[in-house]
């Protein structure tokens, strides 16, 4: 290696030593004996600055300057005890649930939940099913029949009885009844309510039979028949002719007669526009709405579905309602993941399987975090409960206030803990049917506050999990220190210390000035006569107010005025010369009868505003006084420290 080679070498590895050494746990400031890492930094730079976080050394020293002031001011608002303020900290404990939500289930049930959606609309599943339906209104008895029954068909079916033909026998789907139980081809995602049937047909292999699963429609038995790739939406056109019962030989002769047109070479679209007994599609060229399987007929969706490239078109098939000619507009697969998960995302929160998929997040957790029930303690406790516990009188008596429950074997939760949590929540219990077993529904109490205090435990684990998440908590809590020190320091001294504020305007009321500002009379004529409107124009040059108004008022009142103040260089100036007498353009609007002008009668050079009149303005620059010095006495007060080695490592 040649010499300058060398030392080229060097330099590179000079250079990647001195940027790894600059890392986000480095400091970069500390202020009031507070370190501020440049991790803290750059996510408040570039959060605030967005595009502008170029790193330029004009930015980045306008904002590091900034940071600064902000973290002088929150270590002032922690001298002054704010952050030991209960409604404060209580606005704090609310935004970290919040955000702890956002992050433990949003984050985690939504994007499980956007994966398996998008995984499962790759493939199409062919079942049948059968079903035993439950009325709405069912009680638990009937509810507990039906499955009764349906057990039974699930046990013959085990035992080696044909799947259809117990379909065909027992199942309330009569319209796949009739077909042994073939419900045909589906795909995600299903109805609200179907995530366990949606999932079972998703598990199941082909030939395989699953367990009895509930809907909102009854207990099911499925049978996986066969699996595809999906076939995802195609939009389509068609042109329609109806069946007549009368006669339905026409329609079959129309629609050869069409597909010979377009054999020919005819437009498609205008043959539609034209033929198509379809009036809503028809003069639309025929087309329809993007759509996947199972919207319509078998027939339609096959042929559709057959057509192998843009602007193919079918040779007519035959429906329900007459004959069809579809042709091919375009095939819609499946959209790249991060589209997909954008859309997703509303129609997933609103989907029963979003509470479904929560408890199986809270359930890892649990596992993860090593939770263990102190069964014995539960279960005294539960023995000493009588039907009171469902009252707003219900008291604890006679417990001892053992563990009730560990996580990790280190973080406990006491008996106590849960009492306190049940006296604290009496509309939950009083949810709860009287007639249901004790031991039942203080369980199912149990379970609630099991899962509260397992997103308090995971909590506190968010941190190193997601370091938005420290980041986020850091800067809200900071911010309302922030805003209540500036509260009391400024905004609340400038609105309401009058003697400030008077001695202020004071000294400085040569900065509140108004500007040239004059008299304007703004006329309004009321005639149908436009030359008597413009003989008030005309008048008005040289008459004053109060004559013009009696000249052309005499029998009726036709001429109003309103006299207002306006300032040099206003729009309300615009169309008029600065200067007394000074008229606008006439205009008359000959359909309503009304002509308006207006004009300058006098002129006031600039005076002094007065506090009243300038109020507004002389607070704002007062607080920034105020700012000004606050933040003076607090760097007198607080150490600052920058460290310019990093900082310069950050300019680009």
């Amino acid at each position: 290696m040649t010499f300058i080679k060398k030392i080229k070498t060097l330099a590179i590895l000079l250079v990647a030593t001195t940027l790894s050494a600059q890392t986000d746990d480095t400091v970069l400031m500390t202020v009031a004996d507070k370190d501020v890492t440049v991790g803290e930094f750059r996510y408040i730079y570039e959060k605030n600055n967005g595009d502008g976080a170029n790193y330029s050394p004009k930015s980045l020293n306008e904002y590091i300057d900034l940071y600064i002031k902000f973290k002088l001011k929150v270590a002032e608002a922690k001298a002054m005890g704010l952050d030991t303020i209960s409604v404060l900290n209580k606005e704090l404990d609310g935004y970290r649930k919040q955000l702890t939500d956002s992050y433990i289930m949003d984050k985690e049930v939504i994007k499980a939940l956007t994966k398996e959606l998008y995984d499962r609309k790759k493939e199409d599943i062919r079942l049948s099913h059968i079903l035993i339906s439950i009325s709405k209104r069912a009680n638990a008895g009937e509810i507990e029949s039906k499955r009764k029954a349906a057990l039974d068909i699930f046990n013959r079916i085990k035992l080696g009885e044909d799947f259809a033909t117990l379909a065909k026998k027992y199942s309330d789907d009569k319209s796949s009844a009739k077909m042994g139980g073939d419900f045909g081809w589906l795909t995600a995602k299903l109805p609200s309510g179907f995530y366990a049937f949606e999932n079972a047909m998703y598990t199941l292999k082909k030939g395989e039979v699953s367990e009895l699963l509930r809907t909102p429609l009854g207990w099911h038995i499925i049978k996986v028949m066969d699996k595809r790739h999906a076939r995802g939406k195609i939009k389509v056109a068609h042109i329609l002719k109806r069946t007549d019962k009368a006669n339905p030989t026409i329609a079959k002769k129309e629609i050869d007669r069409i597909f010979a047109e377009l054999a020919n070479g005819a437009d498609f679209a205008d043959l539609a526009a034209k033929n198509s007994d379809d009036d809503k599609t028809a003069k639309k060229g025929g087309e329809l709405a993007p759509f996947g399987i199972k919207v319509y007929e078998g027939s339609f969706e096959e042929a559709s579905f057959a057509l192998a490239t843009n602007g193919d078109y079918s040779r007519p098939i035959k429906t329900k309602i007459g004959y069809h000619i579809i042709k091919r507009i375009e095939k819609i697969g499946l959209e790249d993941y991060p589209q997909f998960e954008a859309k997703s995302l509303a129609s997933l929160k609103k989907d029963s399987r979003y509470e479904t998929q929560k408890e199986r997040v809270v359930e890892e957790i649990k596992l993860n975090a090593r939770y263990k029930l102190n069964k014995n303690t539960f279960d005294n406790f539960v023995k000493k409960q009588t039907p009171e516990i469902y009252t707003y009188k219900w008291k604890v008596t006679n417990i001892t206030d053992d563990v009730l429950f560990t996580y990790g074997g280190k973080k406990e939760y006491m008996l106590s803990d849960f009492t306190t949590y049940l006296r604290s929540n009496t509309r939950m219990r009083l949810r709860y049917d009287k007639k249901d077993p004790i031991a039942e529904s203080v369980e199912k109490m149990l379970n609630e506050y099991v899962k509260e205090t397992t997103l308090k435990y995971e909590q506190s684990n968010l941190e190193e999990r997601h370091p938005e998440y420290k980041s986020l908590m850091r800067e809200y809590e900071e911010g309302i220190l922030l805003f209540e020190a500036s509260k009391q320091e400024v905004w609340d001294k400038a609105s309401k210390d009058t003697l400030g504020l008077y001695l202020y305007y004071e000294e400085n009321k040569t900065d509140y000035m108004w500007l040239p500002r004059a008299d304007v009379a703004k006329y309004t004529v009321e005639t149908e006569s436009a030359k008597k409107a413009k003989d008030v124009y005309k008048c008005a040059k040289k008459k004053n107010d109060k004559k013009l108004l009696n000249k052309f008022n005499k029998k009726d009142t036709i001429l109003t005025s309103e006299i207002v103040k306006i300032e040099r260089a206003s729009k309300a100036q615009a169309g008029m010369e600065w200067i007394e007498g000074a008229r606008s353009e006439f205009s008359y609007d000959e359909k309503n009868g009304l002509a308006t002008f207006k004009k300058i009668l006098k002129i006031y050079q600039p005076t002094i505003k007065t506090l009243e009149e300038s109020r507004g303005f002389v607070i704002a620059d007062y607080q920034d006084q105020l700012e000004k010095e606050w933040v003076k006495r607090l760097n007198t007060k607080y150490d600052v420290k920058l460290n310019k080695d990093v900082v310069n490592q950050l300019k680009k």
